[in-house]
């Protein structure tokens, strides 16, 4: 059978860039995926993960597991919470940054149609 986690409770690692710091973990990576990325992040408050940036290669998607997020991408700006999902084209039109303005942690998982991770 499969190993089966669970993403609320899965152990994340810290990570630190360019004065960012948030918890990560590849779940692709642990799993051993071939074809797609999956990871989870979390974000303490105050705390982004990215900056605003876009994909050339590949699409991916966010779902907001707990707490909320602001979602930047190119129409604006909106507050996400759990059970939240949305996809990021390729190219500029899916353009995205997501940050905590909270007064909570908050979790969330992104997923994509390449198996390189980053985290």
């Amino acid at each position: 059978m499969t190993e089966i986690v669970n993403l609320l409770e899965l152990d994340l690692r810290e990570h630190r860039d360019e004065g960012r710091r948030f918890h990560s973990r590849s779940v692709s990576r642990d799993h051993g995926a071939g074809k797609t990325g999956f990871s989870v992040y979390e974000l303490a408050p105050g705390e982004s993960a990215w900056p605003y940036h876009y994909e050339l290669s590949e699409e991916e998607w966010l779902f907001v597991l707990a707490g909320e997020i602001v979602l930047r991408t190119p129409a604006g700006e909106a507050t996400l919470r759990a059970g939240d999902v949305t996809c990021f084209p390729i190219g500029p039109e899916g353009a995205h940054q997501m940050r905590n303005e909270s007064q909570a942690a908050a979790r969330f998982a992104m997923s994509s149609s390449r198996s390189e991770v980053y985290v």
